[in-house]
């Protein structure tokens, strides 16, 4: 079995696109009439459960169904559309996590400095597999004191060994004429220079998709707005499986699915169903989140809240990084043909529909008052949208604020059986996490399979992808360069 299920019809149009994939990866409504029968009716070696579609869950379809594992069926099942939650949400950045550098040098951590050596490693294959969906992004650091301009040109050269041969292209630091020259609405009052260095940018909804139609194209089965409602329990009490609802289906019964594995892949909300698994229930039922026990949670969720700003700001195509007065990190980049303007790292409770808040907002341009143009101001007239997302960052009780909180993932087998839990890493280490839970996931089901074969495995569009493709569009289609620009950019090839 081999299909998606109401995939947005963007994704759609890009999987009929190519002929070749129609037989193996064609998507399809399921009608309502047979969505519970369906359902009734599956099994799976591997189950996820996720929230939004996250690069998590994503990255299990991505990672599993290319190993040679031919009894290894797959099946997700998650709560709500594809990147409806945070996976859509992010700073749009691929990056290898500059300030994770910081605070590496700063504290003499080892673990974030292979946090940051891993990033940039899977940077590298991101940007790879998806042409169409990833590009460099430019980015400056102002100076305005001669001590940033040592601290800044070090950390980025170390950024640089880092990467080794992986890096984008080499950072380097640029007199203040050229650093206004790239970036005209800085603040050139006392402006030293500034450090350039270069990053992944990406579009992260449509990554997301296209990371599931590439599994769904190697034999993943997907499915969207199914709500997992409780876990199953064998005789010995190890997981079994889920049940779980379909969610466009107004008369749907909770249904039974049997699995070796379930995975939790819940993102910032995973420490629900961990309290399933550990709460004592009767060999052989189904525990509910109603019955669940209290604990102490994993996860300390933090929130990022972007603006979409005219692009004008950022009309040569050049971002800008610059420390906030509270000691985050304020992002001001390039983004399908508008800026976007953003900071993370803000504690906030768990919310499914989490909304940028006033105070956030105001922060935000605020800051970019301080260190752009005195000439412009920034009110809410210039906002043309706002997002927020949770990030799940892993809690260290030694350490108090969620900045300090690493990003690394973690991934650990519930002492019961039959169960994972990951939660914490980024967008950029998506299919590193993967591979990890994965190869956990085998040796928890005992199941057989080959290596990870995952590196450099191309998503769908992304094979024959060039530039030339806009020219190619315009020239056959007599399409508007804006628009085939888009279009290429958006399906692939």
């Amino acid at each position: 079995m081999s299909s998606v299920r109401r995939l947005p019809h963007t994704a759609m149009a890009q999987n009929e696109k190519k002929s070749g994939y129609r037989k193996k990866a064609r998507l399809s409504g399921t009608p309502c009439s047979t969505r519970g029968t369906r359902l009734q009716h599956s099994s799976s070696a591997l189950l996820c459960v996720g929230l939004d579609f996250k690069p998590t869950i994503n990255s299990y379809l991505h990672e599993k169904q290319p190993r040679k594992c031919p009894n290894c069926n797959l099946f997700p099942a998650q709560g709500d559309d594809f990147a409806s939650g945070t996976s859509s949400k992010s700073t749009k950045l691929i990056h290898g996590g500059v300030r994770y550098l910081e605070l590496a040098v700063r504290t003499l951590d080892w673990g974030q400095f292979k946090l940051v050596h891993e990033a940039l490693r899977e940077r590298e294959n991101l940007m790879y597999i998806g042409p169409h969906l990833s590009s460099a992004v430019p980015i400056l650091l102002p100076i305005y004191q001669w001590f940033d301009l040592l601290q800044f040109f070090v950390g980025l050269k170390l950024y640089d060994l880092i990467a080794m041969s992986r890096a984008v292209k080499r950072s380097e630091y640029v007199s203040p004429a050229t650093a206004l020259q790239l970036f005209p609405a800085l603040n050139p009052e006392g402006l030293k220079g500034a450090m350039l260095y270069h990053d992944g940018l990406h579009n992260d909804a449509r990554m997301n998709v296209s990371i599931a139609l590439t599994a769904a194209h190697h034999g993943a089965t997907v499915l969207n707005h199914v709500r997992v409602t409780g876990l199953l329990r064998d005789i010995q009490g190890r997981v079994s499986g889920v049940t779980a609802v379909d969610q466009l289906t107004p008369s749907s019964k909770p249904i039974s699915i049997p699995a070796k594995v379930v995975v939790n892949a819940t993102g910032a909300f995973c420490d629900e169903l961990v309290q399933l698994a550990e709460r004592p229930t009767p060999a052989g039922s189904a525990t509910s989140p109603s019955s669940a026990a209290i604990r102490q949670p994993l996860v300390t969720p933090s929130s990022g809240t972007h603006l979409t700003l005219p692009a004008v700001y950022t009309a040569h195509g050049v971002g800008v990084l610059s420390p906030s007065s509270d000691g985050r990190v304020l992002f001001l980049l390039p983004w399908e043909g508008r800026t976007i303007a953003g900071t993370t790292d803000q504690p906030c409770k768990l919310d499914l529909h989490i909304a940028p808040t006033v105070p956030e907002v105001k922060f935000i341009l605020g800051e970019l008052q301080g260190f752009l143009h005195h000439g412009l101001s920034f009110g809410s007239r210039e906002v043309r949208s706002a997002w927020a997302g949770i990030r799940p960052l892993i809690r260290d009780p030694s350490r108090g604020t969620t900045k300090e909180v690493t990003r690394s993932h973690l991934a650990f087998a519930h002492p019961a059986g039959g169960l994972i839990t990951i939660s914490g890493g980024k967008w950029t280490t998506y299919r590193q996490m993967a591979e990890d839970v994965v190869d956990m996931a085998v040796r928890e089901g005992g199941l057989q399979a080959g290596p990870c074969r995952t590196k450099k495995l191309m998503l769908l569009g992304g094979h024959d992808y060039s530039d030339f493709i806009p020219i190619q569009l315009t020239h056959q289609h007599g399409l508007p360069f804006a628009v085939s620009t888009h279009l290429a950019h958006s399906y692939g090839d």
